[in-house]
Formats: structure tokens, sequence, C-alpha cells
């Protein structure tokens, strides 16, 4: 937030409030030219920004079991196969040069 009010105060010197008729112009090429956000915005606004998934107070976890679907089994050796081994062979995946998944 800070970054963009100092943005918009910067903005604003070039153009003062009620300088259009309806006050709507849109900001030029040449005026958005010099607005930059750099780390220490970033690090500003990590402390104070909650992921969406936080939002609630809780994740939630679903109740659905893969037998609940059915006709995935497919899809599930595919998902097991793309993630889960890598993981639980990571040593073996990275003797061959493959990388391991994370998150």
């Amino acid at each position: 937030l800070e970054a963009i009010e100092r943005a918009f105060a910067s903005l604003s010197e070039l153009r003062p409030a009620g300088d259009t008729e309806d006050g709507t112009q849109p900001y030029t090429p040449e005026e958005m030219a010099s607005l930059a956000v750099n780390m220490d915005d970033f690090l500003s606004a990590v402390a104070k920004v909650q992921p969406s998934a936080r939002r609630e107070g809780f994740s939630t976890i679903p109740d659905v079991k893969w037998e609940d679907i059915g006709a995935l089994a497919e899809v599930r050796t595919d998902l097991d196969g793309a993630v889960c081994e890598p993981i639980r062979k990571a040593a073996l995946f990275r003797s061959f040069g493959l990388t391991v998944p994370v998150g």
C-alpha cells in the first residue's frame, strides 16, 4: 500500500486532482513510466497480506475419497507416478538427474 500511495502522490504532482473535466482521464504511458514496485515494497506488503486460503481462519480438507469419485484409477496412478513417487524415491530420481517436485 505504501508503494501505491507513493506512486499516486508522485502522479498527483504531475496532474493535480480535477485537472480534467470529469476527473477520469487515464494516465499517459509517460506518466506511468516512473512507477515501480521495488523489493522493499514487496517485503513490506508480504507482512501485511494474508493468503486467501487463510482468510477464513482455517484451511479445509475435503472429505472426498478416491472411491467416492469412481473411474479415476488411471488418473490416480498417473498422479501417484508424477507427484508421489519422486517424493518417495527422491534420491533415485536425483541420481538420474531428474528434479523432484516440491510443494
